[in-house]
Formats: structure tokens, C-alpha cells, sequence
């Protein structure tokens, strides 16, 4: 399951159902927050538990009583500490329930955010200038990625936790003058008073304080940024288009691969990163790097013969530059056509 349909799944549910929590030390690695599991009832224990068993691993619960040893029951996985909690599913003959004012919000954002990934635009160039030596455009790429505003609310925990600078955070999506100013007559988007209301004293969370009632507002100028955000965490990719240096567009995908079934805790199994550039000289170059914990695999699509042939002839020193900093080149590949 991957983490948007948890969060569907998580909202989907009736806040007034019964919370039921395992014995304390039982472990279900193979079960993902979110994610729904069939519990058969073995017995019922003198102490009022029951032995059940998911995914045939025996667990002690403490049930609603009046549960039936031989049943089955639909348990979804809310938390992992300080143990295991589930909330028991509704049963498909009752009436559905009706989303929260903030599930509508959410589930809203992910039906808009569901579509193809679509890339952030960048009007002003990352770099004034071609840049010297790689190490600038790996900085620059690097910061344009963490400056993009999609991890904004983590950067906000770190700034909290005085471990980034306010300056930093200032320089976000969230915090443009655009962002800042909102229509009086624009619809927005709400968020119940429930709602965090330390985002409130922080910088710009792409929420806004109502003058006339206890709701936050998402800003229409983030809304963008925010379906980005989703869509990234469906899609594990990021996609960004503009300039690289003046004059010269780059279109640019990372895209973190993990295997399947392995926990969403657990380290990707490789990334990839795309670069697709228009050059003077070299004309068009689509390279595709895709680096795992073994080294790193380079292919080369260009539109000239001749640079296909340059190419080749530059892999050795390709391969040297990698070597000194520590990355093996598992393979090069270039073709043209």
C-alpha cells in the first residue's frame, strides 16, 4: 500500500469505532500504517483478551467483548508505539461515514494531485552564468531540489529544532511575496480549527489565519505546490523545468525506486536522475544516471553522431573523475538517434 492510499484509508474511518491495541512487544513488520488486515479469533483468554491471528502470526488483543472465537474481524493499522493499535474496520452493512471538513479538503487535493506528475517551472535561472566546474551545477541542482517548497514542513521542524536557519525558510515557495498576498474575493480551501495551530506562529505554512472564523485557509497561491507535494509522495519523482543558466533550458526528473514490498522505512533501492538539455554544440543530450549502493550506471541518448563519438572517447576520464570520489561506474552507454 502505498502512503496516499493509507492516508485515504486512515481518513476514511469512523472516529467514534473502537481503537483496539495488541500486548505490548508484539511486532507486524510486514503490515504498513494504514494498511487493512483480516484478524481471525483463536480464543478467548481468561483475562478477558483474545488470541487472534494475523497474517499467521499469533497476537493477543483486547477485543470488544461479545467477539466470537472463530470470527474474523477487519483491523487497519494506526500506530507502531508505544504498541501496536488498530481501529476496527466498518462493517460493509453499515451506512458510510462522512468525511471531516479537513478529509474533504485532503481527498480533494489527492483526486487533483492524481493526474501526471507536473513538473515545477523556474523562470529566473539557477546560475547567472555556464557554470566553471561540475561541483557548481551539482550545488546548484541540489539547491534548487531542496528550495523547490515540497519539503517545506520538515524544514519547518528543523527550523523549530534550531538545526536551520529562518533565512533558509524564508527563501521557499511558501514564503514569496505571491504566497503572501491572498484576494479577499478568491475561493480558498479550509482547514478545521482542529488543525495545528502552531503553524499559525511559524513563517508561512501555506495556511492562512480567517479574520471571521476558526479556520485555516489554504492559500490559492500554494495550492500548486501543495498537489505537487502529494503527487510527489505518490510517485516518489520530482520533476523541474527552467533554466539552468541563462538561455539555456534543462528539463530534470529524480525518481527514487524501492522494491517492492519492502517497508516504506527502508533505504530506496536506487535513484535516478534525468536531464534532458538542448546544448550549442553537443545539440540534444537526454542522460539518465541511476546510482545504487553498488555505483552508479550512466546511458548518453544524443541526436549528433559526433557526439556520440566524443562521448566515447571522454568515458575513460568519466570513469577516473567517479573513482576519485569514491562512485564506481558500473556501465556507460551512449547512442544517438
Amino acid at each position: 500500500m502505498n502512503p496516499v492510499d493509507a492516508l485515504i484509508r486512515i481518513l476514511q474511518l469512523d472516529r467514534t469505532q473502537t481503537l483496539v491495541s495488541a500486548a505490548e512487544g508484539a511486532k507486524l513488520p510486514q503490515v504498513q500504517i494504514g494498511q487493512q488486515v483480516a484478524a481471525k479469533v483463536e480464543s478467548q483468554l481468561s483475562d478477558g483478551n483474545f488470541k487472534v491471528s494475523i497474517e499467521n502470526q499469533p497476537l493477543q488483543m483486547n477485543l470488544p467483548q461479545g467477539t466470537k472465537p472463530g470470527s474474523v474481524v477487519d483491523l487497519v493499522l494506526l500506530s507502531r508505539e508505544p504498541r501496536l493499535t488498530f481501529q476496527l474496520d466498518q462493517p460493509r452493512s453499515q451506512p458510510q461515514t462522512q468525511l471531516s471538513q479537513a478529509g474533504r479538503l485532503i481527498s480533494q487535493l489527492l483526486k487533483d494531485a492524481s493526474g501526471p506528475n507536473t513538473p515545477l517551472t523556474s523562470a529566473k535561472p539557477v546560475l547567472p552564468s555556464p557554470p566553471g566546474e561540475p561541483r557548481q551545477l551539482a550545488i546548484a541542482l541540489q539547491n534548487t531540489l531542496s528550495k523547490s517548497g515540497l519539503f517545506y514542513e520538515s524544514h519547518q521542524a528543523q527550523w523549530v529544532m534550531g538545526q536551520k536557519p529562518i533565512e533558509q525558510l524564508l527563501q521557499e515557495p511558501q514564503n514569496s511575496p505571491s504566497s503572501q498576498l491572498q484576494s479577499v474575493d478568491a475561493p480558498q480551501a479550509t482547514l478545521p480549527s482542529s488543525a495545528d495551530s502552531s503553524l499559525k506562529a511559524a513563517p508561512d505554512s501555506s495556511l492562512n489565519s480567517s479574520a471571521d472564523s476558526s479556520q485555516l485557509k489554504i492559500k490559492d497561491s500554494t495550492l500548486p505546490v501543495v498537489r505537487q507535494q502529494i503527487a510527489t509522495l505518490e510517485t516518489h519523482e520530482f520533476s523541474w523545468n527552467g533554466q539552468i543558466w541563462p538561455g539555456q533550458n534543462m528539463a530534470w526528473q529524480v525518481t527514487e525506486e524501492r522494491q517492492e514490498g519492502h517497508d516504506q522505512e527502508a533505504p530506496p533501492a536506487a535513484w535516478q536522475s534525468r536531464l534532458k538539455l538542448d546544448l550549442p554544440v553537443l545539440g540534444q543530450v537526454d542522460a539518465n544516471l541511476r546510482l545504487t549502493p553498488a555505483g552508479v550506471q550512466i546511458s548518453f541518448q544524443v541526436q549528433k553522431a559526433e557526439t556520440e563519438n566524443q562521448m566515447k572517447v571522454q568515458g575513460k576520464m568519466l570513469h577516473d573523475a567517479l573513482k576519485a570520489g569514491g562512485i564506481s561506474l558500473l556501465s556507460m552507454t551512449v547512442k544517438h538517434g
